[in-house]
């Protein structure tokens, strides 16, 4: 019995999920990359073979972005993402997508979207994030942009890429009493 396994069938997955506190979180960052790298494991010969190719304008990354993600499967957001970036002349970008493009993709639409001109975020007078309350006065979809940022977050968490978006400390301990 692998060690995924042993943490999934047991108390200890029970006390993960409802007092995480009580876990070291080194030893909780461990168990959740080994439950990513089995899970990857299990579904790794699939990724190889994507059909996600996407076409993204870097003048229009997020809304780009927000259109082709959010027409793909769960089981499509594990696999892997092919990008292909398009100027503003409307030219592909010469590259092949061998991880660097992705990572830039990510890079750059959390920029994009975290961006306090978006609409979507307002910032502290410390310059740190949360949710624009009138965020829906901008955004008719702005909830569903929302949904899309979790789906980005998650993808970034999912592809091991580091995502640094400073949010607001009120904001954070609202999001760990849900």
């Amino acid at each position: 019995m692998n060690e995924n396994a042993a943490v999934e069938n047991t108390k200890a997955h029970e006390i993960l999920k409802q007092a995480p506190f009580l876990i070291p979180f080194t030893s909780r960052v461990k168990i959740f990359a080994s439950q990513l790298a089995a899970h990857k494991q299990r579904h790794g010969s699939q990724a190889v073979f994507t059909r996600n190719r996407f076409r993204i304008r870097r003048d229009h990354i997020l809304e780009d972005a927000y259109d082709q993600m959010s027409a793909l499967s769960e089981e499509d957001l594990r696999g892997l993402i092919r990008v292909t970036f398009i100027n503003e002349f409307g030219v592909e970008e010469a590259g092949i997508d061998g991880g660097g493009i992705f990572k830039d993709f990510m890079e750059n639409i959390t920029r994009a979207a975290f961006d306090c001109q978006y609409g979507l975020f307002k910032e502290t007078s410390d310059h740190l994030l949360y949710p624009n309350p009138g965020s829906g006065m901008i955004h008719e979809q702005h909830l569903q942009f929302f949904h899309f940022l979790g789906t980005l977050l998650a993808k970034a968490m999912y592809e091991g890429i580091l995502v640094d978006i400073p949010f607001a400390t009120f904001f954070l301990s609202k999001l760990k009493q849900k």
